[in-house]
């Protein structure tokens, strides 16, 4: 099966809660990494130029839907869930298959890393 995967970083700030047991309910920032992971359904093939999809075409939903929302952003204020890895990982799974998924492609894969040794994943 081919696979094409495209990288993004983003700085932003989050917490966790006051609620939250550990070190991460108070406000901090990371400089995060997110990995897109486009594959073929079964049964396609490459387009018409050889690709599966153009990084160009997954670099643009990043700049114009995605990046606004999270780039040197608080990330508690932007988006309206528990700003965890996992639920932000499957917004952006969710996003991005919005926006590429055809009859042809599936976004396969996302992966978030928070720090250099800890990233969430959520593929299909």
């Amino acid at each position: 099966m081919f696979t094409v995967t495209k990288e993004f970083k983003f700085d932003a700030a989050h917490n966790l809660g006051d609620d939250y047991p550990g070190k991460c309910k108070s406000l901090h920032g990371h400089t995060y990494k997110v990995q897109v992971t486009v594959s073929l359904k079964d049964g396609e093939s490459l387009d018409e130029y050889g690709m599966v999809v153009d990084f160009g075409k997954i670099k643009e939903i990043w700049k114009k839907e995605l990046e606004p929302m999270f780039d040197h952003k608080y990330l508690n204020e932007t988006l309206d869930f528990i700003t965890t890895g996992e639920n932000i990982v499957k917004f952006l799974f969710d996003k991005f298959s919005e926006y590429l998924n055809s009859d042809r492609i599936n976004v396969y894969k996302v992966e978030l890393w928070e720090t250099p040794t800890s990233k969430t994943t959520y593929q299909l």
